[in-house]
C-alpha cells in the first residue's frame, strides 16, 4: 500500500510539473478568452439593441454642426458626380474645407437616402435628420464593434462593460449624434480592428468572414478618411510579428510567407476597391491621390482662433500637449481609473489574457496620439481629430475593471472595483441624461465640470445648440411657420452661428431674414433678434460671467446652468446713430448718443467701447482711459480696449506705458496686428529701427493687406538707408 502511495505522489507531481511548464510562444499567441454562457452572450445583445435605439433617439433632436457647410456642399458635388457619371467632376477639386481629402462614404449614403426620401434639400429639416440618423449608426458600429473585440479578451461580460462605458462617455455619444467627419471614420477604424483580429488569430490561413470584415472596414475607414491606412501598416507589422514567433516554435514552415502575403493582399485589393467607389478624388488615382491626402491633411493649417487654458490660441499653432489636455479633462474618470489601474495591471495580463487583442487595442490607441504628437500635425477643437483611439482606450479601461472585478483574493478588491465604477459612471450618465441634445459640450470634474470650463475652453464651438435657440423662438411665436401675414413685417434675425441658423429658417417661408455678424460687432448692423454662441467670445469676459449682456437677453440655452447660445431682442437704436456719427467723423455726436444708452446699459461692452473711441477721437483723454478700464473690468483681455489705452499713451508722450498696453495685447493674441503697427510705430521714432522692422514685418504677417503697414516698413527701410526695399513696400502700399 506505500509503495502505491509513493507511486501515486509521483504521479500527481508529474501532471503538476506538466500543467506549470512554460507555455511556448504559440499558446500566448492564440490564447482563447474564457466563455462565460450563452445569458451573456444575450445580454450583450439586448445591450447592444439599446444602446442602439438610444443613440438614434437622441440624434433625432441634435442640431447642425457648423461643419456641415462643407460637409452638405460636397454631398451634393459627390452625387453630381456619380449622376452624371462623372461629367460633373466638381467633386475632385473642391476648395472651400478642402473636402476632395475626404471620402465620399458618409455622404454618399446619406444623399442617396436623403434623396429616396424626397429630402434631398438641406433646407428641409428632414434631409439633417437623416443624417444625424446614418451618423448615430455609424456610432453604434464604433460600439458594437469595441464590445466584440473586447469579448476576445475577457468573454461577453467584457463587451457588455466596453459597450457601457463607450455609451457613457458623453463626449463621444455627442459626436456619435451629428459628427459625419470623424464618427464615420472612427466606425471603419474599430470594425478594422476587430476583424484584424479574427485574420490573425487563423493566419496564416484565416476564415473568409474575417477576410471580407475586414476589406469593409477597411473600405470605411479609407473612405472616411485617408488616416484610415493606418490599418494598413498595422496589418503589415502584427502579421510580420505573427510569422516570425510562429516560425520560431516550429509551427509554421518559412513558406507560409506567401500564404501571409496572398491574405493580406485580399482585404486590402477589396478595401481599395470599396475605398475609391465613394471617393472619386482616389478613383482618379488610387495609389498617389490617397497618400496626397493624407499628408495634406496631417499638415495643413487651419487658423481659427480657441480658446485654451483660460487663453488666445491658433489651430495652426497649438502646444504639443493640446489634445492629451483635452482628452484629460473631457472624458469619464472612470477612464483615468481604469487607464492608471492598466498600467499595473499589464503584467498579469500577459500572463493570464489573450495577448494579441490588448497589443493590438494598446498599439492602435497609442501610436496615432504619439505620431501626431511628433509630427505636430495640425488640431482644433477638441479631441475630435483623435476620436477614432477612443475606442481602443476604452477597451483597455474596460479589460483593467473587468479584471479587478473578478479577483477572488483578496475578495474586496472586487467590490470596490464595482462601486468605484458604478460611481464614476454616474456623473456622465446623469450628464447625458440631462443634455441628450448637446452631450458632446462635456467637461469632467477635474476642471470643475462645464462651469469650470466655460471661459477656459470651447464648448458649443460647433454652434449645435442654435436648434435649441430657434425651436424656442418658435414656441414663443416670434418666428411663425408658414410665412409672413399681409401686413406682418420681416424678421431680421442676427447671428454669429450662420450655417445652422442659415438651414433652419426655411421653415419659416419669407418671415425671416437672417445675416451674420460677430457678437463684437452686433452694434454695426440693425436687427430685430439676435442668436449668438460664445464661440470667439473674449475669455476673460466669460469668466467673468459678463456674457451674455445687457437687458436685451430674452432667453438662454444651458447645459448645467452655463450658456451655450442666447437669444436677444433689437438693440437700442442709439447704438447703431452712434456707431454710424463716429465712422462719419462726428465723435463728439456719437459720444452724446453713447453717454445715454450707457445710462440703461452701464455694463455693455460695445457702447464703452464705442465710448472710449469717441472721447479719444475728441481728445478727452483722460475721459476715454476711465471709460477703457471700465471695459477692462468687464473684460480683462478686450484687446480694444488694450489698444485704446495705448493710443492715449502715445498721445500723452507716454511710450513707455503704451509699449506696455501693446505688449500685453500680442501676448494675449499675437496676430492682433494692429498692436504690432503700433509697437513699430514707436520703436522707429525712438530710432530702434532693427526692432521696429521686426514688429512691421509680423504686423504684415497677420495682416497682409494692411496698407499702413507697408506704408510704415517703406518709412523703415528710408531711414536704414535702403531705398530699394523701402520703394518695394510702398508700391505694395500703393497697390493695395
Amino acid at each position: 500500500m506505500a509503495k502505491k502511495g509513493k507511486s501515486n505522489k509521483k504521479v500527481r507531481k508529474q501532471v503538476a510539473r506538466k500543467h506549470v511548464s512554460k507555455a511556448p510562444a504559440y499558446d500566448w499567441l492564440n490564447r482563447q478568452a474564457a466563455d462565460d454562457g450563452s445569458k451573456w452572450r444575450f445580454g450583450f445583445i439586448g445591450a447592444s439593441v439599446v444602446i442602439g435605439l438610444c443613440l438614434v433617439l437622441m440624434s433625432l433632436g441634435s442640431g447642425i454642426n457648423g461643419d456641415d457647410k462643407w460637409q452638405n456642399d460636397y454631398e451634393t458635388k459627390l452625387l453630381s458626380f456619380y449622376s452624371s457619371f462623372g461629367a460633373d467632376s466638381s467633386a475632385l477639386n473642391v476648395p472651400d474645407g478642402s473636402m476632395h481629402y475626404y471620402g465620399g462614404l458618409f455622404d454618399i449614403v446619406s444623399g442617396v437616402t436623403n434623396r429616396a426620401l424626397g429630402n434631398d434639400n438641406p433646407t428641409i429639416r428632414g434631409y439633417h435628420t437623416v443624417r444625424h440618423v446614418i451618423n448615430s449608426l455609424f456610432g453604434f458600429l464604433v460600439i458594437l464593434f469595441a464590445g466584440l473585440f473586447a469579448r476576445r479578451i475577457g468573454g461577453w461580460k467584457l463587451g457588455i462593460l466596453t459597450m457601457a462605458m463607450l455609451f457613457l462617455s458623453p463626449r463621444f455619444t455627442g459626436h456619435a449624434l451629428m459628427n459625419p467627419k470623424d464618427i464615420p471614420f472612427a466606425a471603419g477604424y474599430m470594425m478594422g480592428l476587430y476583424f484584424m483580429l479574427e485574420w490573425l488569430r487563423d493566419l496564416p490561413k484565416p476564415k473568409w468572414s474575417a477576410l471580407i470584415g475586414l476589406a469593409v472596414g477597411l473600405g470605411i475607414a479609407i473612405s472616411s478618411r485617408a488616416g484610415g491606412l493606418l490599418l494598413v501598416a498595422y496589418m503589415g507589422l502584427f502579421a510580420l510579428i505573427h510569422y516570425f514567433l510562429l516560425v520560431s516554435s516550429k509551427k509554421i514552415e518559412a513558406g507560409a510567407v506567401v500564404k501571409y502575403f496572398m491574405y493580406g493582399m485580399i482585404p486590402l485589393i477589396i478595401g481599395m476597391v470599396i475605398t475609391v467607389l465613394f471617393w472619386p478624388f482616389a478613383l482618379v488615382n488610387p495609389i498617389a491621390h490617397p497618400l496626397e491626402a493624407l499628408g495634406e491633411l496631417s499638415k495643413r493649417g487651419v487658423g481659427i482662433r480657441l480658446l485654451f487654458e483660460g487663453g488666445t490660441i491658433f489651430g495652426d499653432n497649438v502646444p504639443w500637449y493640446y489634445p492629451l489636455k483635452w482628452m484629460l479633462i473631457t472624458v469619464p474618470l472612470f477612464m483615468h481609473i481604469g487607464l492608471t489601474a492598466a498600467l499595473v495591471l499589464v503584467r498579469k495580463w500577459w500572463k493570464e489574457l489573450p495577448v494579441v487583442p490588448l497589443a493590438l487595442a494598446g498599439f492602435a490607441a497609442i501610436f496615432p496620439i504619439v505620431y501626431i504628437i511628433s509630427k505636430g500635425s495640425t488640431l482644433h477643437d477638441g479631441w475630435r481629430h483623435l476620436i477614432f483611439v477612443y475606442a481602443p482606450l476604452v477597451i483597455l479601461a474596460a479589460t483593467a475593471f473587468w479584471t479587478l472585478m473578478k479577483l477572488a483574493s483578496p475578495k474586496f478588491l472586487g467590490y470596490a472595483a464595482i462601486a468605484i465604477f458604478a460611481l464614476s459612471a454616474l456623473e456622465p450618465a446623469i450628464f447625458t441624461a440631462r443634455n441628450t441634445h448637446l452631450p458632446y459640450v462635456y467637461f469632467n470634474p477635474l476642471v470643475g465640470g462645464v462651469s469650470g470650463a466655460f471661459g477656459n475652453y470651447e464648448t458649443d464651438y460647433w454652434g449645435v445648440s442654435t436648434k435649441q435657440a430657434i425651436d424656442w423662438m418658435e414656441k414663443e411665436g416670434i418666428l411663425k411657420v408658414g410665412g409672413l401675414q399681409e401686413g406682418e413685417p420681416r424678421t431680421v434675425l442676427m447671428t454669429n452661428s450662420f450655417y445652422p441658423a442659415f438651414r433652419y429658417v426655411p421653415k419659416y417661408g419669407n418671415q425671416v431674414k437672417i445675416d451674420y455678424a460677430k457678437y463684437e460687432n452686433r452694434h454695426t448692423k440693425d436687427y430685430d433678434y439676435g442668436l449668438w454662441i460664445s464661440r470667439f467670445s473674449d475669455g476673460s469676459m466669460l469668466r467673468a460671467g459678463n456674457w451674455p449682456q445687457g437687458t436685451q437677453v430674452i432667453h438662454e440655452v444651458k447645459v448645467n446652468g452655463v450658456p451655450m447660445a442666447v437669444v436677444t431682442k433689437k438693440q437700442d437704436p442709439r447704438i447703431k446713430q452712434a456707431t454710424d456719427k463716429l465712422k462719419g467723423g462726428d465723435a463728439a455726436g456719437a459720444a452724446l448718443l453713447y453717454e445715454q444708452v450707457l445710462q440703461n446699459e452701464p455694463d455693455n461692452e460695445l457702447v464703452l467701447l464705442g465710448l472710449g473711441d469717441a472721447y479719444l477721437n475728441s481728445r478727452r483723454y483722460e475721459e476715454a482711459k476711465q471709460i477703457a478700464n471700465r471695459t477692462l473690468a468687464l473684460s480683462s483681455e478686450n484687446l480694444r480696449a488694450l489698444n485704446q489705452l495705448g493710443l492715449i499713451a502715445i498721445n500723452q508722450n507716454d511710450a513707455a506705458s503704451a509699449m506696455g498696453y501693446f505688449q500685453k495685447a500680442v501676448d494675449i493674441n499675437y496676430k492682433f496686428s494692429t498692436a504690432w503697427y503700433y509697437m513699430a510705430m514707436i520703436k522707429m521714432q525712438s530710432n530702434n529701427l532693427n526692432g521696429a522692422l521686426a514688429d512691421i514685418d509680423k504686423c504684415i504677417e497677420h495682416a497682409p493687406r494692411f496698407k499702413q503697414g507697408y506704408a510704415l516698413a517703406a518709412q523703415i527701410y528710408q531711414k536704414m538707408g535702403n531705398s530699394a526695399k523701402a520703394a518695394q513696400y510702398q508700391n505694395a502700399a500703393n497697390s493695395l
